[in-house]
């Protein structure tokens, strides 16, 4: 049996005797492709959909830590060299 998915919202449509998405309530027919999709759901997009925000805020957080060491090793060197 062809992998079936549907168009709108990509559930799993191989097994139902129904031609109608239990999901999202799309009609399909078997026989024509154009009403349902061979490709299921991207996971690896999704999931990267779901950990961007953690992942924007991992690399804000990293910028934060390296300037701010930046800043503590040119005020210390001015401090050094006022010194000497």
């Amino acid at each position: 049996m062809a992998r079936m998915f549907c168009n709108q919202c990509k559930y799993n449509l191989r097994g139902l005797t129904d031609h109608v998405c239990p999901e999202c309530g799309a009609e399909f027919d078997p026989a024509n492709v154009e009403t349902f999709s061979k490709y299921g759901p991207n996971v690896l997009i999704e999931t990267y959909q779901k950990v961007e925000p953690a992942i924007k805020l991992l690399a804000f957080i990293a910028f934060a830590l390296l300037a701010s060491l930046f800043a503590v090793t040119v005020v210390a060197l001015v401090c050094v060299g006022s010194f000497l």
